[in-house]
C-alpha cells in the first residue's frame, strides 16, 4: 500500500519526483513541496547519482511503492528551519550521512552506517533526492568544497560520506 502523500493544490508550491510505483516502474509526478521543520533544511537538488543501493531499491522492489530514492546528491540550500544556524539559503551542499544514535550495538562497535535507529532508505515517502527538492536534518549536510564541480560532487558523495561517517577509516574525520 502506497503512503498517503499530500495532494498539491493550485496555490501551494510543488516539486517533481521520480516516484516508485512497483519493482522497476517509476513515474515522474508532482507532489507538494516540503517545508522545513525547526531543525531541517530544504535543498534544491542539482544532481543526484544512482548507486547500487538505488538499483536494488527500485528494480528489485526493496522500497515501498509511493517513495522516491536517491541519496548521493548535491544542491543548494533553499530554506532553513527556525533552529538552523549552520546553513543559509544559497549554500552549496552535499547530502551527508544519516544521523546515527551513537548508543546501539552497531554504533558502539564503530559501524555507524549500520545504526539500528537510522531511517531505512526507501521506507519513508520523502527521503530521496530523485526530486527537485529534498528536506533533510541540518546535521545531515556537508558543505560542497569550494571549486568542486557540482556534477563531480554528486559522483563523489558516497565515497566522501562513507569516509566522513566512519572516523576510523582513511580520510574520515
Amino acid at each position: 500500500m502506497e503512503p498517503t502523500l499530500p495532494e498539491p493544490t493550485l496555490r501551494e508550491p510543488t516539486m517533481r519526483v521520480a516516484m516508485l510505483r512497483g519493482p522497476g516502474r517509476v513515474d515522474v509526478c508532482d507532489v507538494a513541496a516540503p517545508a522545513p521543520g525547526p531543525d531541517e533544511v530544504v535543498c534544491e537538488v542539482d544532481f543526484c547519482g544512482i548507486c547500487g543501493s538505488d538499483l536494488h531499491l527500485v528494480l528489485e522492489g526493496w522500497a515501498r511503492p509511493g517513495t522516491w530514492q536517491g541519496h548521493e546528491w548535491v544542491g543548494r540550500v533553499a530554506a532553513v528551519g527556525e533552529n538552523v544556524t549552520a546553513w543559509r539559503p544559497g549554500d552549496a551542499v552535499v547530502g551527508g550521512p544519516s544521523e546515527r544514535c551513537g548508543r546501539c550495538v552497531m554504533c558502539r562497535a564503530g559501524r555507524p552506517a549500520l545504526c539500528e535507529e537510522r531511517d531505512a532508505p526507501g521506507q519513508t515517502a520523502t527521503t530521496g533526492a530523485f526530486a527537485t527538492r529534498i528536506v533533510v536534518r541540518a546535521t545531515e549536510l556537508l558543505a560542497l568544497p569550494a571549486g568542486l564541480d557540482r556534477r563531480r560532487g554528486a559522483r563523489r558523495a558516497a565515497r566522501g560520506c562513507a569516509a566522513r561517517s566512519d572516523p576510523g577509516r582513511r580520510g574520515g574525520g
